[in-house]
């Protein structure tokens, strides 16, 4: 492998990923990785549902009391 072509780009990239798990932001995306690979993720859509339902209630009961 010749260094003398690689450019500063690669170079800094090689550098980075041996200081990944130092870096918080690595951390962050293997926990948002892990949330998605959970079963509890599956769940989230039917949780968005209930919240959206209950919004469109109360603002069914608000604008009743108008």
């Amino acid at each position: 492998m010749c260094w003398n072509n690689a450019s500063p780009i690669d170079v800094s990239n090689s550098l980075e990923s041996k200081d990944d798990m130092a870096d918080p932001t690595s951390k962050f995306t293997q926990f948002i990785y892990g949330a998605l690979k959970s079963p509890t993720t599956r769940l989230l859509p039917l949780l968005h549902q209930d919240l959206s339902l209950l919004r469109r209630k109360s603002s069914a009961t608000l604008s009743g009391l108008r």
